[in-house]
């Protein structure tokens, strides 16, 4: 059983107020209603108070966003960009 597979679990650990804070109710997360707006924001168009939510559930900036954080230990030690990840299917000729 996964921590975030249901509202209740999120209700038993304690961590519904703070997803309801970014616009999470029970069926949006179940999937049976839309979204909330902050799950397709950037982590610089959510508001202090949506950004303090987000942060007490470890969010932060890059995974907010996306970023790739995996460590690069190669010779160029940047995240790798997301344009650098497309599906074998979507490449083109």
């Amino acid at each position: 059983m996964d921590l975030l597979d249901s509202w209740e679990n999120l209700v038993f650990y304690g961590l519904d107020f703070e997803y309801a804070a970014l616009g999470w109710t029970e069926f949006s997360w179940d999937g049976s209603a839309d979204a909330p707006s902050s799950s397709d924001r950037s982590w610089d168009e959510l508001s202090e108070d949506e950004k303090d939510h987000a942060t007490k559930l470890c969010y932060f900036e890059d995974n907010w966003d996306m970023i790739d954080i995996t460590p690069n230990n190669g010779k160029f030690p940047y995240p790798k960009p997301k344009s650098r990840f497309s599906p074998w299917n979507e490449l083109s000729d």
